[in-house]
């Protein structure tokens, strides 16, 4: 065999280790870029689903308009765009849902002014299986009525269940939701803090009516028998008699004293 065909022998510490060497570093590399590509991935992920949870929990336009009662511009995007009435939020509530619900008293006759799609409108159910009047008979965690006083506040709750309960035929409404109950019974269930303080109210106005009263009554009969200007010492007689002051202050005497006798 020649020497010229013999292939040189290549020591261990030569270029070809040096690339082996190297060759560790640039997969270290390769995966540390991976890592890093890993992370970014993730943090796109991340905000991309928190994007879609945001888009999620937006309301439409007309959505937002009926919760807060705003009727001229309801109006007018039904006028525009009458699709927009079935808009309908992540809890699956349409404008009539939302309108019993937030007790928008001047939305709601406007629905029914306009007479649209009541078949679908009106019959609709949000994802829990309540009508529009499960809705009203539950009372939420914000001021339905802007009215003080318990009594009254329940007052007002009553006339909006009936109102919508008689607004529309009685097929319209379905009996039970999801949780096979009546409308009567979440009005009950939700309604029992409402009707203690309403009774407490009561007793509390009555209360001080009472004190009132018998301050007036106080009032009305000193003043009856006392005889303003005092009399005179020869006959007895008021001194202001035939005064047309003396006289109105008398008639208005009797008439206290009269109403003292009827309340008490």
């Amino acid at each position: 065999m020649l020497e010229s065909d013999v292939q040189p022998f290549t020591p261990p510490n030569s270029a070809d280790s040096s690339r082996s060497t190297n060759t560790p570093s640039n997969d270290n590399q390769k995966n540390s870029t991976n890592r890093k590509g890993e992370v970014n991935y993730m943090d796109v992920s991340r905000e991309s689903e928190r994007g879609t949870s945001e888009i999620e929990n937006k309301e439409t336009i007309i959505l937002i308009t009926v919760k807060n009662g705003v009727t001229k511009m309801v109006e007018k995007i039904l006028e525009l765009f009458l699709v927009a009435i079935h808009d309908m939020n992540t809890k699956k509530k349409n404008i009539v849902l939302l309108v019993v619900e937030n007790r928008q008293s001047h939305v709601y006759k406007l629905l029914l002014k306009r007479n649209i799609l009541r078949d679908s409108v009106f019959r609709k159910l949000d994802k829990d299986g309540n009508s529009a009047l499960h809705l009203v008979a539950t009372l939420g965690d914000y001021k339905s009525w802007l009215i003080p006083g318990s009594a009254l506040q329940m007052q007002w709750e009553i006339k909006w269940y009936k109102f919508v309960k008689n607004s529309m035929p009685p097929h319209y409404f379905v009996l039970y939701n999801n949780q096979r109950k009546t409308p009567k019974e979440i009005f009950n269930e939700t309604h029992k803090d409402l009707v203690k303080a309403g009774g407490e109210w009561l007793t509390n106005t009555s209360e001080s009516c009472s004190m009132v009263a018998l301050l007036i009554a106080t009032i009305a009969f000193a003043t009856s028998t006392a005889v303003p200007g005092g009399t005179n010492e020869n006959n007895s007689k008021p001194t202001l008699e035939h005064q047309p002051a003396f006289e109105v202050f008398a008639i208005a005497s009797l008439i206290a004293l009269c109403y003292l006798v009827m309340v008490w």
